[in-house]
């Protein structure tokens, strides 16, 4: 969340090395995961649990779900909330299917794309949720001519990122109708 609030304050560098900070974050839980499972799969027989089912599916509620939880997580933080409690709801959002993006690499390698797209959606859904209640909070720097430029770099984030969900579920919709 702290990513999105330097995107607030006009420090665009800082929203980048954050969001590059949580990308790496998710690929080496990925990566984890899915060498863990490997290894596993050598001592125990390992099989598909319905809930692990049930995050190889697209669900449009999570997208939804992400968005509040990203609200609500910029809420908390203004509101003065403990950082870790903030940081515990995003990682409910963001741990689970990327653990199963890993999962899928090894057990199910046909559906990696369905895993990964529920981790991304997750991670684009917790960005517009922040976003959203940056713009609602009208967190941003003091100066009127930053605060313009600043407002202006919030609404084209939070364009490219609800472009960016829309073509993700799009793609998986013509995927799935392809299967």
């Amino acid at each position: 969340y702290a990513g999105t609030v330097f995107l607030a304050e006009g420090e665009g560098r800082k929203f980048l090395e954050h969001l590059m900070v949580v990308l790496v974050l998710v690929l080496i839980l990925i990566i984890v995961s899915a060498v863990i499972t490997w290894v596993l799969s050598f001592f125990v027989p390992l099989a598909i649990t319905p809930e692990i089912s049930s995050r190889l599916q697209q669900q449009d509620i999570s997208a939804i779900l992400a968005i509040f939880l990203g609200i609500t997580a910029i809420f908390a933080h203004k509101r003065g909330f403990i950082a870790s409690v903030i940081g515990i709801g995003v990682a409910v959002a963001l741990v689970p299917p990327a653990v199963v993006t890993g999962i899928a690499i090894t057990l199910q390698p046909t559906r990696i794309i369905d895993a990964l797209s529920l981790t991304l959606n997750n991670i684009f859904g917790l960005f517009a949720g922040m976003l959203i209640a940056i713009l609602a909070l009208g967190i941003g720097p003091r100066s009127e001519e930053k605060k313009k430029l600043t407002r202006k770099n919030v609404y084209l984030m939070l364009a490219c990122v609800a472009g960016l969900l829309i073509i993700i579920w799009y793609s998986l919709s013509i995927l799935r109708h392809a299967m």
